[in-house]
């Protein structure tokens, strides 16, 4: 931090925040997001002669409905839907990494100097991260029947034609992004004294992004809550053990994605 003190004044706008980055995020995720996805499907549906109504609606339908809609519309909203969550993401990330810039030199100064621990500790985050997530996935799919909004979006979007942004967006950017805003900024913010309420608050904003476009009943909606809730408690207990320490859950959170993916597939 010294080298930033001397680089810029005090309270310079310019210099490495934890804030601002969170306030970006809000901004791109529940406004920016909107104007790009519905101005990517206006511009799709002129250009495919697609009915921009119903491509519109497409985008929050209920599961059940969104299943009977037409192949050329499914089609358009894995595109626009592939296009638009890249744009979004990489727009986003911009502001993000300039003000937590100063974070990206410290955590690889931290595994540098402490080798032999990052050495095993890496792999068996990795691996117990993803083992625990694919079982937990695997035991709520049994228990609750119908998949989520979000996830037959994403489904749909990978197997309809958005699958390369989809998985530039899935592998790389999204989990930079979310790392970023929701283990590093938040716990930075709220200090190692008050450890839990980050927690509270890393695991809350990390689940309710992935679950709000879930329109089921109150008690199918917490079933499917709960395997999004157990991946962010891991990943912040992954930042937490690894003396805060971001790319630990980074590669964490994109093995785990790449795994999501391949399934889809299988």
């Amino acid at each position: 931090m010294e080298e930033n003190k001397k680089v810029y004044k005090k309270n310079s706008i310019w210099a490495p925040n934890k804030l601002v980055p969170i306030l970006f995020y809000i901004l791109f995720f529940f406004v920016v997001s909107a104007v790009i996805i519905y101005l990517i499907a206006y511009i799709y549906s002129n250009i495919n002669n697609v009915d921009y109504n119903t491509l519109k609606s497409s985008y929050t339908m209920k599961a059940d409905t969104f299943k009977s809609l037409p192949k050329d519309i499914l089609k358009a909203n894995a595109i626009t839907q592939g296009i638009s969550n890249l744009l979004v993401y990489s727009l986003c990330l911009i502001p993000v990494i300039f003000f937590t810039r100063d974070e990206f030199v410290k955590d690889i100064i931290k595994i540098k100097e402490n080798k032999k621990f990052y050495l095993w500790f890496i792999p068996v985050a990795v691996v117990a991260f993803v083992g625990i997530c694919y079982l937990v996935d695997l035991l709520f799919k049994n228990i609750t029947p119908s998949s989520s909004e979000n996830q037959q979006q994403i489904e749909n979007i990978l197997t309809n034609g958005g699958l390369a942004p989809m998985l530039i967006t899935t592998i790389f950017l999204a989990p930079l992004l979310e790392e970023l805003i929701f283990r590093k900024c938040i716990f930075s913010l709220c200090g190692k004294n008050r450890i839990v309420l980050a927690y509270i608050v890393s695991i809350i904003l990390f689940v309710l992004p992935h679950m709000l476009s879930t329109s089921i009943d109150i008690g199918t909606w917490v079933l499917q809550c709960i395997p999004y809730v157990v991946a962010a408690s891991l990943l912040a207990t992954i930042y937490h053990l690894s003396g805060f320490n971001f790319y630990v859950g980074l590669f964490a959170h994109i093995a785990n994605n790449i795994l999501a993916i391949i399934l889809v597939f299988i």
